[in-house]
């Protein structure tokens, strides 16, 4: 009996015991597994002494603690009611931002501080294929064969002309994708678009020392950011067409099925309750953006993108902060 007893059965045994599942559920488990009741016993007495097994025991007390204050602090944003809809200001000082959403963690969508901005004028496919139609550019593609886009973005890299791009945008697809990640606005034939939008004055910082906190997105309607988080806090500026976006509060991180990296496996436009129940007790907060409008998505805060027309737009990330920049590591 006791070859019949391999690793699974000792993680198993192991795995329940940290989590507190009374000795008589086990023990039932075990012996209608066909183990025996002494040899079942013995298991159960060995493992609570195995000194792995101690640390995995204060491991989950101090998890399980921090698991209730995160739903504690959940609960109360639930019934202070900011979690119902997301604010949409146009007329709001750098103070009132910074006080109120950014240093809160509330998103918000602000409206009214793209005025001046060229990109609102001039941006376009048309304007995209006239002047950099033969310029190479490199884009994500494949992504509807692979339902792990995202994580395998290496995979999808693929350089095309941006004049043979912009063609493709003429129907909704998630097929193809100039995102974030592709830095557009780092190569030196496209360091011009950056004359034609500013940093909104006391919202962004000018100064920043960081670097590579201004990115491009360029797609077709249909596009698709699955449920995740950022690292950082992301002022998201639509410049071309509009975006659905959905946000989480990020006290749901446990009812989120993350299960990987950053990403959720939930599907947040058609949500299989079935096979992700504790969705059900999830609070999504929805906003469709349109040209000129800034949105703040959180640090720790999830978000869904689907582009609702053809699509541009420019994520920015150089805010005043009082210390050292928040990252969610």
């Amino acid at each position: 009996m006791e070859t019949q007893f391999h690793d699974g059965w000792q993680e198993w045994l192991a795995f329940n015991m940290i989590r507190n599942v009374s000795e008589a559920k086990i023990l039932d488990v075990l012996v209608s597994n066909g183990f025996e009741e002494d040899f079942s016993r013995q298991q159960i007495t060995s493992m609570k002494s195995h000194p792995v097994f101690v640390a995995g025991q204060k491991t989950y007390r101090e998890k399980n603690k921090l698991s209730s204050l995160i739903e504690t602090l959940g609960k109360l944003l639930e019934q202070s009611g900011q979690v119902e809809q997301i604010d949409i200001v146009s007329d709001i000082t750098p103070s009132e931002f910074y006080s109120n959403y950014f240093f809160a963690n509330r998103p918000v969508v602000v409206k009214g501080l793209t005025k001046d901005w060229e990109a609102l004028k001039k941006w376009s496919p048309a304007f995209f294929k006239q002047e950099f139609g033969n310029e190479e550019i490199e884009i994500t593609a494949g992504r509807n064969k692979d339902p792990k886009y995202e994580d395998n973005f290496r995979k999808h890299r693929h350089i095309i002309k941006m004049g043979e791009f912009i063609d493709m945008l003429d129907q909704e697809t998630n097929d193809v994708y100039l995102v974030a990640k592709n830095n557009l606005l780092l190569r030196k034939p496209f360091a011009g678009l950056k004359n034609d939008f500013s940093f909104p004055q006391g919202f962004l910082n000018p100064n920043f020392r960081g670097t590579n906190y201004v990115k491009l997105w360029l797609g077709p309607k249909g596009t698709v950011t699955p449920l995740h988080h950022d690292a950082g806090n992301i002022f998201f500026v639509q410049i071309y067409g509009k975006k659905h976006i959905k946000l989480i509060p990020p006290y749901y991180i446990e009812k989120l099925y993350n299960d990987r990296n950053c990403f959720s496996a939930v599907h947040l436009e058609d949500i299989d309750y079935k096979r992700f129940p504790l969705m059900s007790r999830v609070k999504v907060l929805d906003v469709v953006i349109e040209p000129g409008d800034f949105v703040l998505l959180p640090v720790c805060w999830w978000h869904w993108v689907k582009s609702l027309d053809v699509s541009i737009s420019i994520s920015m990330q150089n805010f005043y902060y009082k210390d050292e920049i928040i990252v969610w590591k």
